[in-house]
C-alpha cells in the first residue's frame, strides 16, 4: 500500500478536482471536523488494519464499511446517537406521519 504525505495527497486533490484548498480566507479549522473525524474512524476501525491488492478492492472495501458499518451500526453523537441510516428512517416516517 503507498503512504503518501499531507502535502502530497492535497496536491493530487487540487490537480484532480479543481480545489484550491481554501474554504474560506479565515481558513477556519473547525469546518472539516466531521470529515476529519470520519476519516479518523475509517483509518482506525478499517484502513490501519488491511492491505489492499490493487486500488478497486480497497475502494469496494471502503464503500462496504460506509454502508455496512459506518450509516447502519455506528451512533452518532449529532443524530441523537441514532445511526445515519435510522436517523433517516425515522424522518421519513415523520415526514409520512
Amino acid at each position: 500500500m503507498t503512504r503518501l504525505s499531507a502535502a502530497t495527497y492535497m496536491l493530487i486533490v487540487q490537480r484532480s478536482y479543481a480545489v484550491d484548498g481554501e474554504h474560506e480566507p479565515e481558513r477556519r479549522c473547525w469546518d472539516n471536523s466531521v470529515v476529519e473525524s470520519f476519516f479518523g474512524k475509517l483509518k482506525s476501525e478499517r484502513l490501519h488494519w488491511r492491505s489492499y491488492h490493487t486500488r478497486s478492492e480497497g475502494r469496494a472495501d471502503v464503500v462496504e464499511y460506509i454502508t455496512m458499518r459506518h450509516n447502519s451500526l455506528r451512533l452518532h453523537s449529532y443524530l441523537d446517537y441514532l445511526s445515519p441510516d435510522e436517523f433517516e428512517r425515522r424522518g421519513q416516517l415523520a415526514k409520512a406521519a
